[in-house]
C-alpha cells in the first residue's frame, strides 16, 4: 500500500510539473531592435502590449500586437523620457512618468490618436514643461 501512494504522488506531481512546463512555454522575442525595450504590460483586452524602449535615444513609449507586430510609437520628446507605461481599466489610455532628470509629471495617453494629458503640475517648477508625446 506504502508503494502505490509513493507511486500515486510520483504521478501528481509529474503531471502538475507538466502543466506548468507547457503554460510558461515557449518564451518569444517580440522585439528586434538593439535598444531597450522594458516595462511591457498587457492591455485590458490582451490584444495589445504597451512598453518603454530608448532605440531614439530617450526612453519613450511603443504599443504593438501580442504578435509582436503592428508596432507604433505612442511618445515622443527631446531630451524627455515617458517611463512604465500603465493601461487604463477600459485600454483607452496609457498612463507614463514623464520628464527629465530634475522634473517629472504624470501623462496619460490616448492609446489611439497618441493625444496626451498631463494629470499633474508641480509646484515647484519655474520652467515650463517641454512637450513630452506626439501630439502635444
Amino acid at each position: 500500500m506504502r508503494s502505490f501512494r509513493v507511486v500515486y504522488l510520483a504521478l501528481l506531481v509529474g503531471l502538475l510539473s507538466v502543466n506548468v512546463t507547457a503554460a510558461a512555454s515557449p518564451i518569444r522575442q517580440l522585439t528586434s531592435t538593439s535598444s531597450t525595450n522594458v516595462r511591457p504590460t498587457w492591455s485590458p483586452d490582451g490584444k495589445r502590449i504597451a512598453y518603454q524602449s530608448n532605440r531614439d535615444g530617450s526612453y519613450h513609449i511603443y504599443v504593438m500586437d501580442t504578435d509582436g507586430g503592428n508596432t507604433k510609437q505612442i511618445s515622443s520628446g527631446d531630451n524627455i523620457d515617458d517611463r512604465h507605461p500603465a493601461w487604463s481599466p477600459d485600454g483607452n489610455s496609457i498612463a507614463v512618468d514623464s520628464g527629465d532628470a530634475t522634473h517629472r509629471e504624470i501623462w496619460t495617453i490616448d492609446a489611439s490618436a497618441s493625444r496626451t494629458t498631463c494629470t499633474t503640475r508641480a509646484r515647484w517648477t519655474s520652467s515650463p514643461r517641454p512637450a513630452t508625446a506626439a501630439g502635444r
